[in-house]
């Protein structure tokens, strides 16, 4: 009788902290799944149409604090690489 006594008198508290930390947990969740604000692009090399493409996404894309780093290619005439990852690493 004890516990429901508690509960009782003290409803009110608990809801709000239960409500509260389910509010927190959700803002944890989402914030954690957030997209990342720095895209590496490949483009062709510096003058090359493609470039000017990521030029563009570039201007685009730094109005929603996005920031396009452009990592000039010589196209298809070398074999591509692997881009570094957001550590910076190769996979």
């Amino acid at each position: 009788m004890l516990a429901g006594q508690f509960l009782r008198h003290n409803w009110p508290a608990i809801t709000v902290s239960v409500t509260a930390a389910a509010i927190a947990g959700a803002a944890i969740v989402m914030l954690s799944t957030m997209p990342p604000r720095v895209i590496v692009m490949a483009t062709g090399p510096e003058g090359d149409s493609y470039y000017d493409i990521g030029q563009r996404y570039r201007a685009v894309l730094s109005r929603a604090n996005v920031e396009v780093q452009l990592q000039p290619t010589a196209g298809s005439v070398k074999a591509p690489e692997p881009m570094p990852c957001a550590t910076g690493k190769y996979p």
